[in-house]
């Protein structure tokens, strides 16, 4: 059997769990700061800052991620309620806080493009022998029109344990 074509990055997405179990969906919603001016887009990794608030992870070993964003909830401009594939940016009010749905199961395991640069979105086959290992997260900018991440992984090897080859580390 060949292996599929990817044209671009996709971020973080849940498949499964460690313990075999099949990935059902559960998330925990964290409330996003008011008036949060950047964009969270879904498989993008997450982090709670020192108000408890959700934010986008921006740096890339900093070892403080929380989980993976899927999904939000806020009130638009009309005043809506709208279930989002991500967060645009400056949707949360103090009146209409928008909250995040993150996958932040220690257990789950995540499939997640790897590329041989940090500015690529092109995908790139590496060798079997990097499974396992800890390996650097790429921030690069998603698209707002369709919504999806584009971090990747790449090949830069890290100390553990900032992230496992398909399962985030806490």
């Amino acid at each position: 059997m060949a292996y599929p074509t990817v044209s671009k990055t996709y971020g973080f997405k849940p498949l499964n769990r460690v313990d075999g179990l099949p990935y059902a969906g559960a998330i925990r919603q964290i409330p996003v700061a008011p008036s949060y001016a950047t964009a969270i887009l879904n498989g993008d990794t997450v982090a709670v800052d020192t108000n408890g608030y959700l934010v986008a992870k921006t740096t890339t070993n900093s070892g403080d991620s929380v989980g993976v964003l899927v999904g939000c909830q806020y009130v638009n401009s009309s005043g809506q309620t709208v279930q989002g594939q991500y967060y645009p940016a400056s949707q949360s009010t103090t009146t209409n806080m928008a909250f995040g749905y993150v996958v932040d199961d220690p257990n789950a395991i995540f499939k997640v493009a790897a590329t041989n640069g940090a500015s690529t979105t092109v995908p790139y086959a590496f060798s079997r022998a990097i499974v396992g290992s800890n390996v650097a997260i790429t921030v690069n900018t998603g698209s707002t029109n369709t919504g999806d991440s584009y971090y990747v992984l790449t090949a830069h090897l890290l100390r553990p344990p900032q992230l496992c080859l398909c399962v985030l580390s806490t």
